[in-house]
């Protein structure tokens, strides 16, 4: 038997079945590695694609500051010079928290506007050349031109005798520049009290009082407008190249990398039937001689210990009755064996006189389960219609494949395969569905983008308005009533971005608004807590925070909302007042100063952080969700390897030397080896 064990193995175990064995073995790692080879690719283009993203937002935010700053420059210098030139030095009255407190002191003085003039300097460098110095931050082609190409009109002044003035065109980076120069000039002369500081080429420049400063500030405004359309044109690139991705990994090489591991599975589970099928298809009549072989069991020590406490008369009956009992056994095989011998020699008669019956059977079948084999007695008609050489077809992917063998069917099942390959495809599933809700995020990422292209909108309105308040007070000649018209436009502008910032534009689309702003007030509980529930003091510097008993501390402490309310309020009246009321000692201004100069400048800033922060935030999300997808497909393909395919692979070769092992119990009226090459040939 050992012999025989051993040529079975052989058998069962040879090329037919290990072949398909090794290539899915191999051809698992191949598609665990080609999987795992276009995830990180992907993985990576995403990663790409949205690299740039949070940068661009920052840009944005970089970019109304410069403009924020700028405007405080410019209020700073006119500051310095009104207060040096017409207040103090004109030997006027005023309150202690008046803003020309500061002029008191000219190192004072200079200081404030000089720390004004680096703020500035560092955001308009920042905003063009990036925080490491990298010129190609400025990634839209129209902003760029702005900046770099003569586009903005302005007056240069020269201080000659007579004074002369000459109009130019410049690009904003050229401006910015001397723009801060210009007001470090000008400080030099407020530190000296120069008297004639307005006649001078730099406070001229700085102020532009041809143009009243419109030039510049329309060209940044304009700038930000070009940075936020390519920003929201790239995020939609971005969707555009999700859905790519989707399509071309979820859909088509993921698609095509599972179909071919089905295949492996399929072969194997195509070869393994040769073998159950040798098992089936014994004859009856082996069966039966199986069935009645008598099972020895050899007496083990404990039945010898036994035997020699027995006495002399009781071991010799025992041994007596023990050899009546195989020789009556042994007369029993040899009859049946002489029956099943008849019976084998008769098969064919009998089978000729049975196929009526057989016929009558048809289409009835009895089912059991072998291994995750689906067995079912065909009838002879169909059993014999069929060509073991050519049936059936090895197509790809033909799931089913039926074999008859000595009057019995075998069927592959269904089930054992898609198990097998179910977690890929589950797997395929959880890539569609990550990258459907990556295209939806990416979609979503407008709105925060849209309601921080506002928010920076109305910080530089703000700015602007608060510029022309002054020079509106300061101007004590015929000019205040061009200031006038100026300063009630510049507020209308500012009050008609607010309004759209906070409840959206409703779809609305122009020059100023290039695309839909959705409603901020209701986009993050963050930012509606900061502009209509929180209560506190919005300055930078908590310690420059307003004492309670101060007449500007209750509007100070009720939410940024009612703060900015008031603050266009009060600007709009201050342009509407008279020439008497519109000075630097009225309330109007008062507020605007100690309060739009601190207290909404700072929460103004700190809105833009929480936008940027938002749009951020949303950008992470979209690239956390795709790293821990990397990490669960990384486990996933370990899974696979060692609980899944190595398993059923070791289960295989345990089967077939299991069933080698049966086949090795066969009587030997049944020539098992010839048998078994008949059932792996069908």
């Amino acid at each position: 038997r050992g012999r025989l064990l051993k040529k079975l193995v052989k058998l069962v175990k040879g090329p037919s079945l290990m072949e398909p064995l090794e290539r899915l073995d191999l051809g698992t790692l191949k598609v665990l590695a080609g999987v795992l080879a276009v995830h990180i690719i992907c993985f990576a283009i995403v990663m790409v694609l949205f690299a740039d993203k949070s940068e661009n937002m920052m840009i944005i935010k970089r970019h109304a500051l410069t403009i924020q700053s700028c405007e405080r420059m410019r209020f700073r210098v006119v500051q310095a010079k009104f207060c040096t030139n017409d207040v103090v030095g004109a030997g006027l009255s005023f309150p202690d928290d008046n803003m020309c407190e500061l002029a008191r002191d000219s190192s004072k003085m200079t200081a404030t506007l000089l720390g004004a003039v680096e703020d500035f300097s560092a955001q308009h460098h920042d905003t063009y050349l990036g925080l490491d110095g990298n010129v190609a931050k400025l990634k839209s082609p129209e902003a760029r031109a702005l900046w770099d190409d003569a586009m903005v009109d302005t007056m240069m002044y020269y201080d000659t005798v007579p004074p002369t003035v000459r109009s130019v065109k410049m690009g904003i980076w050229e401006f910015g520049n001397r723009l801060a120069y210009a007001a470090r000039e000008t400080s030099v002369s407020i530190r000296y009290q120069s008297p004639n500081i307005s006649e001078s080429a730099s406070y001229q420049f700085v102020t532009q009082k041809e143009n009243k400063g419109e030039k510049l500030f329309a060209a940044y405004l304009e700038s930000l407008r070009h940075l936020a359309r390519y920003s929201w044109q790239d995020t939609d690139e971005a969707r555009q190249g999700v859905i790519a991705i989707l399509v071309v990994q979820a859909i088509l090489v993921l698609t095509l990398l599972h179909l071919y591991q089905l295949k492996l599975v399929v072969d194997v589970e195509r070869a393994r039937l040769g073998n159950i099928l040798a098992l089936i298809g014994l004859p009856g009549p082996i069966l039966r001689i199986m069935h009645a072989k008598p099972v020895n069991i050899l007496d083990d020590d404990s039945d010898d210990e036994a035997d020699e406490e027995e006495d002399g008369d009781k071991k010799l009956a025992r041994a007596e009755r023990k050899e009546e009992e195989r020789r009556c056994q042994e007369e029993e095989l040899k009859q049946k064996q002489q029956e099943v011998q008849a019976e084998l020699e008769g098969g064919g008669a009998d089978e000729a006189d049975g196929d009526k019956d057989d016929d009558e059977g048809d289409g009835k079948a009895g089912k059991d389960q072998f291994g995750g084999m689906a067995i079912s007695g065909p009838s002879k008609k169909s059993a014999r219609g069929a060509d073991p050489q050519t049936y059936p077809a090895r197509r790809f992917l033909q799931l089913q494949r039926v074999l008859y063998f000595n009057g019995k069917v075998l069927t592959t099942s269904w089930d054992r395969t898609f198990k097998l390959v179910l977690p890929l495809f589950l797997w395929q599933l959880a890539v569609l569905i990550v990258f459907a809700i990556t295209s939806t995020q990416v979609e979503q990422l407008h709105d925060p983008l849209a309601s921080l292209f506002m928010q920076m909108r109305v910080n530089a309105w703000f700015g602007h308005v608060r510029s022309h308040a002054l020079k509106l007070v300061a101007d004590p000649g015929p000019n205040k009533a061009l200031w006038r018209e100026v300063l009630h436009e510049d507020v209308l502008a500012l009050e008609s971005n607010y309004n759209v910032l906070l409840y959206g534009n409703e779809g609305q689309t122009s020059h100023d608004f290039p695309f839909p702003v959705p409603p901020a007030a209701f986009a993050s509980a963050e930012f509606s807590g900061l502009y209509f529930r929180e209560k506190m003091c919005f300055r930078e510097e908590a310690g420059q925070c307003l004492n309670e008993d101060h007449r500007f501390y209750e509007s100070a402490h009720n939410g940024l909302d009612a703060l900015m309310r008031r603050f266009i309020t009060e600007a709009k009246l201050l342009s509407m007042d008279d020439e008497q009321d519109a000075t630097f000692l009225s309330t109007r201004f008062d507020f605007i100063y100690q309060l739009g100069m601190f207290d909404l400048a700072d929460g103004l800033t700190e809105a833009a952080g929480v936008f940027t922060d938002f749009a951020i935030a949303r950008l992470k999300a979209i690239q956390d969700i795709h790293i821990a997808l990397l990490v669960v497909t990384l486990a996933l393909a370990v899974g696979y390897v060692y609980w899944v395919t190595k398993p059923y692979v070791a289960g295989i070769k345990r089967e077939a030397s299991y069933v080698a092992g049966l086949l090795s119990h066969t009587p030997k009226e049944l020539d098992v080896t010839s048998h078994l090459r008949g059932a792996l040939k069908v």
